[in-house]
């Protein structure tokens, strides 16, 4: 049980508007484990959750993307809370492990970007809103196999249903149905290799499928990302190059489609492209190592 208390304040001296905001919330979690054998887990957990609005989006100032299209704040915006159920079943084996499970996730307050025409300007403003509620069902599955003793894979696959419920009224009085059903996907592989002279190389690659949102689609995201290191000096220094997005299309986008909008938003949220050659040197220091074959499913062990 954890119990957290917000004080929220926001002062906007040049319309003379004031919003201040306390809650006090508790959040339960529990999680129940059952070993039926040495090979074989099944799992049972239950949490409740809370996802506040991040600063930027408390905000009531503007800022824009091109000279029609502007972004702002809402200090009104309410926190999410979740509660979240799980199931699952894990199974070990000599050389690698699986993970299969499935959820149901219950959101209130739900944070949706949504975009409005200004009846004055005819400019595009898009802004947080809290919807409804939502429900999202799925299944998951995790695991890590050693293929051979130089080449170890993992990773992870998500099916899941997300139904949301909620409308929103502009300030000119019109109500916006923002009820969604969609079903998406989104994967990721890891390989990770032990190469001749002493070299260690590891491949990524992750897939994020397209989904209807309140007011249109998310288009499909995949991102490959790649590390290369090499131990020097006795085993004491490891230098090493890693590329994030190697081939630059790890961009998040989306269309917008009403009866007044049509646009489409692209935007690199995880961070641009980036080549990293870095070095690192141990002092009196062993170097750690770890197991291998029957690890849980997890980490993706990035350089």
């Amino acid at each position: 049980m954890r119990a957290e208390y917000s004080d929220i304040g926001v002062d906007q001296r040049a319309a003379q508007d004031v919003i201040s905001k306390q809650y006090l919330n508790w959040f339960p979690s529990a999680h129940v484990g059952y070993e039926l054998n040495t090979q074989n887990t099944i799992q049972l957990s239950y949490s409740y959750r809370i996802n506040r609005p991040r600063f930027r989006s408390l905000l009531p100032f503007s800022n824009f993307s091109d000279a029609r299209n502007f972004r702002q704040g809402n200090p009104d915006l309410d926190p999410e809370y979740t509660h979240s159920m799980e199931a699952g079943y894990l199974k070990y084996w000599e050389t690698g492990s699986l993970t299969s499970s499935i959820y149901y996730r219950y959101r209130t307050g739900v944070i949706e970007d949504i975009t409005l025409i200004d009846p004055v300007t005819g400019f595009a403003i898009r802004t947080p809103a809290n919807l409804a509620l939502e429900h999202a069902f799925g299944v998951e599955f995790a695991g890590n196999q050693d293929i051979t003793d130089w080449w170890q894979l993992n990773g992870s696959l998500n099916f899941y249903r997300a139904i949301t419920q909620g409308a929103f009224t502009t300030p000119e009085g019109q109500v916006l149905d923002l009820s969604r059903d969609t079903y998406a996907w989104e994967g990721r592989v890891n390989n990770q290799m032990d190469l001749p002279k002493a070299f260690k190389a590891q491949f990524s690659f992750s897939y994020r499928s397209g989904q209807i949102t309140p007011q249109g689609r998310s288009l499909p995201m995949y991102g490959v990302d790649l590390g290369i290191n090499k131990e020097i000096l006795n085993e004491k220094g490891t230098i090493t190059l890693s590329v994030r997005d190697l081939f630059n299309t790890r961009r998040w986008r989306q269309e917008i489609r009403t009866d007044e909008i049509f646009r489409t938003i692209e935007a690199q949220r995880w961070g641009r492209q980036q080549f990293i050659l870095s070095f690192n040197y141990r002092l009196n220091q062993e170097k750690g190592r770890g197991g291998r074959g029957g690890a849980r499913p997890g980490g993706g062990g990035d350089f």
